[in-house]
């Protein structure tokens, strides 16, 4: 017959797991994206808890990248180990990691490198057998895998993408308990500790940047003297000059990049999904005004804008299986795209006329702007590894073409124009 479990453990209402302790389970907080893993003993009364604060694909998109210690994106438990005086758990993120818990609520490590922070990848067409891979990443929606230990003794696990692999865990058996010390904490330390809210931490903080007059000279100069820096993860990975005039808005993004300025794709309006890109984020006097421009380099060199409010023809949509976005103007612009190429390192400059952008520029009034990067995986796909942006930090999705192609001006810095 089916009993319930003894004490707290019985009112969970969540994921529930046995253990060599008693279990454990996922538990849903007040937080939409909030599921502490939470210990239980074999009476049921709650031995431990560990915190769980970006749970799921839609609750990582907001998640910092590759912190010790956070669990990101979780969307299953691939196992629980036995390794012989203890068990571990664990558990697969979306990012592509695998985090490790031992069943006492000690976290134990990381398998992997989180997909967001351009990780290596495998050799195309060797054998890899015995080959180091915690430096690659098991890839973004990694929904399924395995992770146990075998007759053998050894701990393996599968993942992959359009294949399977097995890889085998090396180290757990080096896992030691540290023996108890003393540590000293102080009334105004404890109050300090008790007072932190990280939410209220995190808050966006205002960004902006002054433009200042010229032409694509001016904003080369920008590059090095008030450039917009986008980062990826703590790592600068490009830097946008900005300069105007009475024609058009100039940039100039300068890009590291270890195959810099490589695009498979085919259509322009789609360059985004399918290699590099660069692309700068407008909007004016409120958000039906936002506007794209995206530049990358297809059919040798391609600028397009996107607007969701702005046109009054048909919409264009951009469709996955799980939703739609629409346009009110997708356009391929008739505009020149300057590129050069360094080994690790490109530079585009696009001039974007006052028409296209859709006012006329006024020195002091402050808009919205952001500026990021596409950043293709390698040279040989068409797949994107990451898309960074100067202020939105919800940029980590590249599976879904809806959420890559959307964009919010309530995330973005402010750009004001210098006389």
């Amino acid at each position: 017959s089916v009993q319930p479990l003894p004490g707290n453990a019985g009112r969970v209402r969540g994921e529930m797991y046995k253990t060599r302790f008693g279990w454990m389970a996922i538990q849903p907080l007040a937080g939409i994206f909030d599921r502490d893993v939470v210990g239980y003993r074999s009476d049921g009364a709650e031995a431990w808890r560990y915190p769980n604060r970006w749970f799921g694909v839609h609750g990582g998109m907001t998640s910092p990248m590759g912190v010790p210690g956070l669990i990101v994106g979780m969307m299953k438990v691939t196992g629980i180990v036995d390794m012989g005086s203890w068990d571990y758990i664990s558990i697969r993120g979306n990012y592509g990691q695998e985090f490790l818990l031992r069943s006492d609520g000690v976290y134990l490590g990381t398998l992997f490198t989180d997909n967001r922070m351009i990780p290596e990848s495998l050799p195309p067409n060797e054998d890899i057998y015995g080959l180091p891979i915690n430096d690659t990443s098991m890839g973004e929606e990694c929904f399924s895998g395995w992770t146990q230990r075998q007759d053998d003794g050894k701990v393996r696990l599968t993942t992959g993408y359009t294949d399977v692999y097995v890889a085998r865990v090396e180290g757990l058996d080096a896992v030691r308990d540290i023996d108890p010390f003393d540590l000293h904490v102080t009334a105004s330390m404890q109050g300090e500790a008790e007072a932190f809210n990280p939410r209220a931490s995190a808050a966006k903080t205002t960004t902006s940047v002054s433009i200042s007059r010229g032409g694509e000279g001016e904003a080369r100069v920008a590059l090095d003297s008030t450039p917009v820096v986008i980062r990826l993860g703590g790592q600068e990975v490009a830097r946008v000059g900005l300069a105007w005039d009475e024609r058009a808005l100039h940039a100039v993004w300068r890009v590291e990049d270890m195959t810099p300025w490589v695009n498979r794709g085919a259509d322009p309006i789609l360059g985004f999904k399918s290699g590099d890109a660069v692309s700068l984020f407008l909007s004016g006097a409120g958000p039906e005004t936002a506007i794209r421009l995206a530049a990358s380099p297809v059919r040798g060199g391609t600028a397009v804008v996107y607007a969701p409010h702005r046109g009054d023809g048909p919409p264009d949509t951009f469709t996955s299986p799980v939703r739609s976005v629409s346009f009110r103007t997708v356009r391929v612009l008739d505009l020149p795209v300057q590129a050069s190429t360094q080994e690790h390192r490109y530079e585009v400059s696009l001039s974007i006329p006052w028409e296209v952008v859709g006012w006329k520029p006024r020195p002091g009034v402050t808009w919205s702007l952001d500026a990021g990067v596409i950043l293709g995986r390698d040279d040989t796909t068409s797949h994107v590894s990451a898309r960074p942006q100067w202020v939105d930090p919800q940029t980590h999705v590249v599976n879904d073409l809806p959420t890559e192609a959307e964009f919010s001006p309530d995330r973005w810095g402010e750009a004001r124009l210098q006389d």
